[in-house]
């Protein structure tokens, strides 16, 4: 087995450029276990670089430069290893620390990590690092494919595409081969469908009336376009849910309080209520079409299904994630073993239940994802971070067992 690289050494992530600040800075954190004492030090030398893809924690055009991990290395008892010098950890890949939202853009190889002040951090730093080496493999560049698609097309298209994708991977899946096929073929039916619906969506032409009033708002009442736009607040959803007809008649409701309401401006007025109706109706009866076709397109899918049709839809779609998340746990064990091992660093001591926080932090941010764990495991968690103390390897255990629809996933991945 090859020896792990000595601590001193430097590994460098990634090649300087124009985003780089070069200023390598220092830092260590001392990891505690839940005495208090010592059992390891955590050093990373940083520079600092500004994020190429689009974060979850930064909005806007302007973007902060972030702490860029050169290297981190743990130390104990005279001992040293380089993390980033592990085998299987992708070289090129830029490590940034954030202090929450930690996840891996694989658009631009960029992961972000929290700073490792806690044992628990450093396994979710393994974690991150063992998303970053899977995308450079076939299978989970497969599975990243499908993920980064999933908040862009309908539930037909999901799951044919998660069947698809299942039997590529070699996972058993309950359907016939056929069947798969016959589902891939007409998802993209149901893709046009959808495409066709979102072009005759109503919201856009709800805007266009709305700016047929504003206009003559503006134009001919100025001063009373604040308290219409309070009036119309007022008027509850539940009496006229379509905004355009709620302002009309906040407007009008205005026009009689302060009797400006004459013949002519009720002339005006009312032919700007037949323009928008008319709009919006050609509109509607082209929308309810659309909807109507969508409406046979998923009968026609349940026929496809047969005898299927109750099969669990959403744990079918989160399956793929749920393999490379579990993957990623898997590969972050096995670098903390063989630290214990090669090394002499052991990184499954008991911590302080709080530590496990950042843990807690995560499955939160997670739990509206596709992705997501599921709330009984979210609640394992808790239950957990409620003890004096807790071990960080029996955290993540736990989301190996039960992460992303819990054991109703692995009873689908691994039932006979």
């Amino acid at each position: 087995m090859e020896k792990l690289p000595d601590g001193d050494k430097e590994v460098s992530s990634t090649q300087p450029s124009q985003t780089e600040i070069k200023r390598i800075e220092e830092t260590r954190y001392e990891l505690r276990d839940a005495s208090g004492e010592v059992r390891c030090t955590v050093a990373v030398q940083f520079d600092y670089r500004i994020p190429q893809g689009t974060t979850l924690y930064q909005k806007g055009e302007t973007k902060t430069p972030l702490k860029h991990i050169i290297n981190m290395s743990l130390e104990s008892d005279g001992k040293s290893v380089s993390l980033l010098a592990l085998e299987g950890i992708p070289k090129e890949t830029a490590i940034m620390m954030v202090d929450d939202n930690c996840h891996y853009g694989g658009e631009t190889d960029e992961v972000f990590v929290p700073e490792p002040k806690t044992l628990a951090d450093v396994y979710i730093i393994l974690h991150e690092l063992g998303h970053a080496a899977q995308s450079r493999e076939d299978k989970y560049k497969k599975i990243y494919d499908y993920t980064g698609g999933l908040r862009a097309v309908n539930l037909v298209e999901q799951f044919s595409s998660a069947a698809v994708l299942l039997r590529e991977l070699g996972i058993k899946f309950p359907l016939p081969n056929e069947t798969i096929a016959e589902l891939e073929k007409f998802s993209h039916e149901v893709s046009s469908t959808k495409d066709e619906m979102d072009e005759n969506d109503l919201e856009a032409i709800d805007k266009t009336c709305c700016k047929l009033l504003d206009d003559f708002i503006l134009k001919r009442f100025p001063e009373l376009r604040n308290e219409i736009y309070h009036k119309e607040f007022d008027i509850s959803h539940k009496e006229e849910h379509i905004t355009w007809k709620r302002r009309y008649k906040a407007f009008l409701e205005i026009l009689n309080k302060y009797h400006l309401l004459s013949i002519e401006v009720k002339k005006e007025v009312d032919n700007l209520i037949k323009q928008s109706r008319e709009m919006f109706d050609i509109q509607k009866a082209l929308f309810d079409k659309s909807h109507a076709k969508m409406i046979a397109a998923y009968d026609a899918f349940n026929e496809i299904l047969g005898d299927h049709q109750n099969l669990p839809f959403d744990i079918v779609m989160k399956v793929p994630v749920a393999i490379a998340e579990r993957d990623a746990s898997f590969r972050a064990l096995r670098w903390v073993r063989k630290i214990s091992k090669e090394a002499g660093i052991n990184l499954n001591f008991p911590i302080n239940a709080g530590e496990a926080e950042s843990f807690k932090n995560i499955l939160e941010n997670l739990e509206k994802d596709p992705g997501g764990r599921s709330e009984e495991y979210i609640k394992a968690v808790l239950k957990i971070c409620g003890q004096k103390e807790v071990s960080a390897r029996k955290v993540l255990d736990l989301g190996l067992l039960s992460q992303d629809s819990g054991s109703s996933v692995n009873m689908f991945l691994f039932r006979k």
